[in-house]
């Protein structure tokens, strides 16, 4: 193996100068899709619960009369007053 070789094996799996297999190449793939959707996920969390306050605090009519003044309403505000056949609102996970 030339020092080249070597030098590129440097930090990966065995550090030996062992090559990857497909079977590392798709766990370290998985492991960072799985992060990267945590990431992703804990931001729109937070995003849902911060949008999610006022209408726990004020009635709709409130929350709306708001939002026609501000006209501010978004996507998210259009979510969170949806109700589903029951009346009920949508979930943080259904959002």
């Amino acid at each position: 193996m030339s020092e080249t070789e070597v030098d590129d094996q440097k930090g990966l799996p065995g550090g030996d100068g062992q090559n990857w297999t497909l079977k590392d190449r798709k766990r370290e793939r998985e492991t960072a899709n799985h992060t990267g959707l945590a990431l992703v996920h804990g931001c729109t969390d937070v995003v849902i619960q911060k949008q999610r306050w006022p209408l726990l605090s004020e009635s709709v009519d409130d929350f709306l009369k708001v939002k026609v003044k501000t006209k501010t309403l978004d996507f998210i505000d259009v979510l969170l007053l949806t109700k589903d056949e029951d009346g009920k609102g949508l979930s943080d996970e259904d959002i």
